[in-house]
């Protein structure tokens, strides 16, 4: 592939710059495994048995492959939860079918339309997202593959002479990259319930557009309502949500619900919702990638992960990339600094400039990114629900009592019959605020992490402030709702039952399973969770009513703090 009106590369020109990137890949997976040498808290890993014997082990499992697998000679000897080993096949008359809504970059994404730069013969389609093609896509033509990934930033939908759309079924969810497992541990658990392929479905989406654009370019509501009522001719329905997918559904919810389309749909068809890992108050890695392509995943490394971030796609190319994402700004921090309260220990800043001292909170966060990004895109963004307004375009800037009465579309719908179940992780450092720094004279990327900031006393490591989570979503965006919101009338007016499970994230060193292992409450290994396992089969078993709420953080405290 090359750049379009570009000069055609020899192939020994095309084979060196490939290997440029294998040796960057290289290099950035040796340093990310330095880096492992050490836990957050300064606890060296040689505590969990790190060992150059098992550094070795682990570098020959990445070389054959099997990185994502725990080193262990068979499942049936993998630690297993005894809640799922002891759990029996409920009768096939009390199960539910399940419609499965993966989450954010968990599915396949596919070249149907492309530029001349992709060199796609007529009639064929390429992976951009999601298996080893779409790697070597990528690798042998960043440039390309950027265009392709880009939405139009007008339209939030395919730009001109693209067409972008996520691989269909339940085999593309169950695993990404050839062997990197997300829902199929859950399939399988489900096919061993006595599910059936008549009522095991997952309905996915192109993650990169916002809700309202989904629905536009896609028909994806319409899509969803069909699938639902056509799998309730049989039993009720559980539908699944993870991490970005529950504000889709939300907005969903909302859409179906309206007078001009069928009020009490929610009630007749929908026995279930397992919320697992929902960001309902956003997530401030959005924040971080919007303003400067950045997260702790890079500043980890420090100066070397910007340099290799850098070598593999420049930062102001990521920014301009997330920028066109309609998903990413659907999941901004809510702009209400009640609902990020921080707990003793952490820091309650989102934004903080350490050299002028300057500390924003979530509202100040914001505006600093419509100023940065300017007011055309803030305006646009508006003008399209692609996201809350959170600053009006005054001098003062301020939210409006109206504003905050509460986050827009998180009050449930008229339904007393379903029940609704939040799972998700706790235990895990996670990132709430960042330190930066300007970067004068440069107009493409004028901020920048700052990762040489630290300060144990307020969470800050390199750069990022930590605080109680899943790794990705803050300990309020993933509990607020659950534990108080949805228990009021205000927010949920026909009392639905809400039951909330929190997972500790208990992991095995990364040596010994790179996913963290059986009990990883991680955002996404939580997938892979044997706790969470046995509950969600436990619902969709039609047992659900038997779990009741199971706290492991102290959410109760801070929820109980504010009212919203």
């Amino acid at each position: 592939m090359g750049v379009e009106g570009a000069k055609e590369a020899s192939p020994s020109e095309r084979k060196g710059s490939t290997w440029w990137w294998w040796w960057a890949i290289g290099a950035a997976l040796v340093a990310w495994l330095w880096t492992q040498r050490w836990r957050l808290d300064g606890t060296p890993a040689e505590a969990d048995g790190f060992s150059a014997a098992g550094a070795r082990s682990a570098l020959r499992r990445i070389a054959r492959g099997m990185a994502w697998r725990p080193d262990v000679p068979s499942t049936a000897k993998r630690p297993t939860s005894s809640r799922l080993k002891a759990r029996k096949c409920p009768s096939p008359e009390n199960l539910l079918n399940v419609l499965v809504l993966p989450g954010f970059t968990s599915t396949p994404l596919e070249l149907w339309r492309s530029k001349p730069c992709a060199k796609i013969e007529p009639g064929l389609r390429r992976r951009l997202w999601g298996d080893a093609r779409a790697a070597q896509a990528f690798l042998a033509d960043r440039m390309c593959w950027l265009e392709h990934m880009a939405l139009d930033p007008v339209t939030g939908t395919d730009p001109q002479d693209v067409a972008v759309r996520s691989v269909s079924g339940l085999e593309a969810v169950e695993s990404l990259l050839g062997g990197y497992e997300v829902w199929a541990r859950a399939t399988q658990a489900w096919i061993a319930e006595g599910h059936g392929v008549d009522g095991l479905s997952a309905l996915t989406f192109d993650w990169r557009l916002a809700p309202e654009a989904l629905d536009r370019r896609d028909a994806y509501f319409s899509r969803m309502r069909a699938r639902i009522e056509s799998m309730a001719m049989r039993r009720p329905t559980a539908v699944v949500t993870h991490s970005y997918a529950s504000q889709i559904f939300l907005a969903f919810l909302r859409w179906i619900e309206s007078p001009q389309r069928q009020p009490g749909w929610t009630d007749r068809y929908v026995k279930a919702w397992v919320n697992l890992a929902g960001p309902l108050f956003g997530v401030p890695k959005a924040l971080s990638a919007l303003l400067s392509g950045e997260m702790k995943d890079s500043a980890v490394m420090g100066e070397l992960g910007v340099f290799l971030s850098n070598a593999v796609v420049p930062a102001q190319e990521r920014t301009k990339l997330f920028r066109t994402w309609g998903s990413l700004l659907t999941m901004l921090p809510w702009p209400d600094d009640r609902v990020w309260i921080a707990a003793p220990g952490e820091s309650d800043c989102m934004v903080r400039f350490g050299k002028e001292g300057d500390e924003r909170s979530a509202e100040g966060a914001l505006r600093l990114l419509w100023n940065v990004t300017g007011d055309e895109y803030a305006r646009r963004c508006w003008n399209n629900q692609w996201t809350f307004e959170p600053v009006k375009h005054e001098a003062r800037g301020d939210l409006d009592e109206e504003e905050k009465r509460g986050p827009y579309g998180l009050r449930l719908p008229d339904a007393p019959n379903m029940h609704i179940y939040c799972l998700y992780g706790v235990g895990k450092p996670t990132e709430r605020g960042y330190e930066y720094m300007w970067q004068p004279g440069n107009e493409d990327q004028p901020l920048r992490l700052n990762a040489s900031a630290h300060d144990p006393e307020r969470q800050l490591q390199y750069g990022v402030y930590l605080g109680d989570g899943d790794g990705t979503v803050p300990l309020m965006s993933l509990g607020y709702m659950c534990n108080k919101g949805w228990r009021t009338k205000k927010y949920n007016p026909a009392g639905i039952r809400v039951v909330t499970r929190e997972y500790r994230h208990n992991p095995v060193h990364f040596l010994k399973d790179m996913r963290g292992g059986p009990f990883s409450a991680d955002h996404v290994d939580i997938l892979l969770n044997e706790d969470m396992l046995a509950d969600l089969v436990t619902i969709t078993g039609g047992d659900g009513e038997q779990l009741e709420d199971d706290i492991h953080s102290n959410i109760k405290e801070l929820v109980n703090s504010i009212d919203i």
